[in-house]
């Protein structure tokens, strides 16, 4: 007999695969209760010590979670708690927390949130979605800080209860808190696949759907969800079919995932056992820990253009330099191939503006650009060749037409090469270059690419 309880089904953003079912805990939103106060000039130097003292305790909770993971063999994981530790360290934001303190005469917790709204303003003029996340990282270490000066404590279901979690938003140190819970899915209205929170469930492998707007609000906690982290979907008090229908989904899913796995340390080979390496395509260096798990014996594509969109000023070459040695000691003795900035079409950086074009994917684009915005160019090349020394890397040119074009850029490769050895900064001097094809006249001559 089917369950007289309407069942409904909400739509949202896939983050990680596989199906969950489980009962609705609703995790509180973060609405610290404070009473907003002014204060005099004679309490500044004491609102301050409050801030300074929840910074240390918010670092200590941090870090005693980071060790937490790391004792359990959740490396990746621990790694974004080390992100909101790195937060935490930037005076930058301290002194501008104290600085509201000061000039506004508040409490620590108005500070805090003055603050906030001010920081969340900028990264809201952000269009690049990665970017425009990383907003969510300062406002979850803020909120940690709060919870310290107002004194919160957050209660979790009992350990033997199977559930589902659904949030309004979730930091990544509270997934870090849950992994030794019985959390069958997650379902949170808001986020996207680029945010931290969605990278460290996708990589500890529990369903989740994000993006799924007010649900959070309109569940009590207890009825039964099924999560499809597969499809995007969240199904609330499922009929009795339906619930049969995805729990042998989910027992399938998750026998097929494990007898994928069997084949992952298999060669990658043709029938007659000629090798053809299998590599993986990444956007992000968080990526790069993946690859491993799956069997890929390195990065076929690594892709660049992140780090310049959405941004009023280009990458450093410090900040290139970080990512990808990061990526290339992830992978590593396995190869790295890196495609240098693919910019312009529908790929706009707001550092390099672009005129407008009468057909822009046959403009100023990839290699064209790079050539004449020669500065963020250089910098990038250079970090290229210094993360080389760490690991095999292969450098990947985008939208090569000419055999001209080709000569200019190994020129100015072999001119940073000569600037690196005056330094004495090592790197790999017989690193390979290469040129994607992807127009007719640099198919027709890849004789002489």
């Amino acid at each position: 007999m089917e369950n007289l309880i309407e069942e409904q089904v909400y739509d949202g953003i896939p983050v990680s695969a596989g199906i969950g079912i489980g009962k609705a805990w609703i995790f509180p939103e973060r609405g610290f209760c404070y009473l907003p106060r002014r204060i005099s000039h004679v309490l500044i130097e004491a609102e301050v010590e409050r801030l300074r003292k929840a910074l240390k305790k918010t670092e200590e909770e941090l870090l005693s979670l980071q060790a937490k993971l790391l004792k359990r063999g959740l490396n990746k994981e621990a790694n974004f708690i080390e992100v909101h530790l790195e937060m935490l360290k930037d005076k930058s934001l301290l002194q501008q927390v104290e600085e509201t303190i000061r000039e506004e005469l508040v409490c620590a917790e108005w500070a805090l949130e003055i603050t906030l709204k001010r920081i969340l303003k900028d990264f809201e003029s952000i269009e690049e979605e990665y970017l425009k996340e990383r907003g969510q990282d300062v406002k979850h270490v803020f909120e940690m800080v709060l919870k310290e000066l107002v004194g919160y404590s957050l209660t979790y279901p009992p350990e033997e209860e199977e559930f589902v979690l659904v949030g309004h938003d979730l930091p990544p140190s509270d997934v870090g808190q849950l992994v030794s819970h019985p959390v069958r899915g997650f379902a949170i209205d808001v986020g996207s696949s680029t945010s931290h929170t969605a990278i460290v469930l996708k990589s500890l492998g529990i369903p989740a759907v994000m993006a799924l707007k007010d649900l959070s609000r309109r569940l009590k906690g207890g009825e039964i969800l099924i999560i499809d982290g597969n499809r995007g979907k969240v199904i609330v008090n499922p009929h009795a079919s339906t619930l049969k229908t995805y729990q042998k989904k989910r027992d399938f899913y998750f026998w097929f995932s494990k007898e994928l796995l069997k084949y992952a340390s298999l060669p990658s080979e043709s029938l007659d056992g000629y090798p053809l390496p299998l590599r993986a395509n990444i956007e992000f260096p968080h990526e790069a820990a993946l690859i491993r798990q799956y069997g890929a014996e390195g990065i076929g594509l690594y892709r660049t253009e992140y780090l310049f969109l959405g941004r009023k000023e280009v990458p450093e070459e410090e900040e290139h330099f970080r990512c990808y040695k990061q990526v290339v000691m992830e992978v590593s003795p396995y190869p790295t191939t890196i495609r240098t900035f693919d910019l312009g079409g529908e790929k706009q950086a707001p550092s390099m503006p672009i005129p407008k074009e009468r057909n822009p994917a046959l403009g100023l684009k990839g290699i064209r650009l790079a050539l004449r915005e020669k500065e963020p160019f250089k910098a990038q090349l250079r970090a290229i060749l210094r993360a080389s020394y760490y690991g095999k890397i292969r450098i990947l040119l985008p939208m090569i037409t000419s055999l001209e074009e080709l000569r200019e850029v190994k020129l100015l490769i072999e001119n940073l090469k000569e600037e690196l050895a005056r330094e004495s900064i090592p790197f790999d001097p017989q690193i390979q270059i290469g040129v994607m094809i992807e127009v007719p006249s640099a198919a027709l001559i890849t004789d002489f690419l």
